[in-house]
């Protein structure tokens, strides 16, 4: 199995290479990535699910030694994994959901081993666990990490970007994608191509205030093969003279959402940042982009794409005057967005169009991305007069 290969030899990756429940929900897992390509890029996610079901199996071993999973999904021994769960969550909270998350595909892939294996009393088992699992999980592991999470995150300040970084940032990105854009065009090297894809790629995410996958999985054949969104009827019976002023500023690649709810995500590209991604795809062949990497970020000796994290990370860094290059994530971003849009008390229609650019819903954009609750209390209680 090639997520064997890419791991650390140990006691996590010999539990993996014997359980078979775990090979086999990893291998449905891996199939359902798509293309070879896709699959090598997220095989991390794969294996992340698989190497928490492996210390899921070595916490049980304290009490029942040499158990895999498929034994402990039997009634007998559902107690014991509830415990062995409660004890891994009191290093992290969030694991008790997301470990219930991944038992629940663990209990439907030993189903099917079972049915089709005619295998009645393994599929017994897994039925009676199942019947645990429903009725008590989520009050004796995700309401007691739930209530944990809660207590932790009493008087806990979430701190959004500073509006003046932001602006330094976005002066800095612009200077650098103008002066590597023109070294590279006249000179292609090696250096100038990676630091251009790693500005422009940031400028993007600052830009959109998109999620970094859904700009780093960006293709070639997706810039190259855009259409002219401007050319249609709908653009120019519906929008006004302004908007279409402003909307000819800037082009829109539709990339791959998150989700299967968010099937497109939607990267503007402004005249500056397509000159800049125009110089990446010329200068891919002088300077030894591998032919079979199609990413329009792309990794000089992979078939991978840049990681936006570290990219935004070391230009933050780097960019002079930050007062806190530490806030600037791209969830902190999506953050400042949706505080934003509070000030500016959008409508219902128009805060619906903001969550769906932004690839979630209303409901999400309210729960996670907008203004904390302490702070809209205090403005609230600050407008009443005494």
């Amino acid at each position: 199995m090639p997520m064997l290969e890419r791991m650390n030899d140990g006691e996590v990756k010999r539990i993996i290479a014997k359980d078979m429940v775990i090979k086999k929900l990893s291998a449905v897992q891996i199939a359902a990535l798509g293309d070879t390509s896709i699959q090598k890029k997220n095989m991390h996610r794969v294996s992340q699910n698989a190497r928490t079901l492996a210390r899921l199996v070595m916490e049980a071993r304290k009490n029942k030694p040499a158990v895999f999973l498929s034994a402990l999904l039997r009634p007998e021994n559902f107690d014991l994994v509830v415990r062995s769960v409660c004890r891994m969550s009191e290093r992290s909270f969030t694991l008790g959901p997301r470990m219930g998350h991944l038992l629940g595909h663990s209990i439907m892939t030993k189903s099917g081993w079972a049915i089709r294996n005619s295998d009645d009393q393994k599929l017994k088992e897994v039925n009676d666990f199942k019947i645990l699992f429903d009725a008590e999980w989520k009050y004796v592991v995700n309401a007691v990490c739930r209530k944990k999470k809660n207590a932790q995150d009493v008087n806990k300040i979430t701190l959004i970007p500073a509006t003046q970084d932001l602006v330094k940032l976005r002066k800095y990105l612009l200077e650098e994608m103008r002066d590597t854009t023109d070294c590279l065009a006249q000179e292609p090297n090696a250096a100038a191509f990676q630091w251009l894809g790693k500005v422009t790629l940031c400028r993007l995410i600052l830009f959109n205030k998109r999620r970094v996958a859904e700009v780093e999985d960006l293709t070639v054949e997706m810039f190259t093969k855009r259409p002219v969104w401007r050319d249609t009827e709908e653009f120019e019976r519906t929008l006004t003279h302004t908007e279409k002023q402003l909307a000819k500023r800037m082009d829109m690649v539709e990339g791959i959402g998150k989700s299967r709810k968010n099937q497109k995500a939607f990267v503007l590209i402004t005249s500056e940042t397509k000159s800049s991604v125009e110089v990446l795809i010329d200068s891919r062949d002088a300077v030894g982009v591998p032919v079979g990497n199609k990413y329009l970020f792309a990794r000089l000796n992979a078939d991978t794409p840049l990681s936006g994290v570290a990219p935004l990370r070391e230009v933050c860094e780097k960019c002079p005057g930050l007062l806190y290059p530490e806030r600037i994530t791209s969830t902190n971003l999506r953050k400042y967005v949706a505080t934003v849009s509070q000030i500016l008390d959008m409508t219902s229609s128009e805060l619906r169009l903001l969550a769906k650019h932004m690839g979630h819903d209303v409901k999400t954009h309210k729960e996670y991305y907008q203004l904390s609750t302490a702070t809209q209390e205090l403005s609230f209680s600050c407008s009443i007069p005494e």
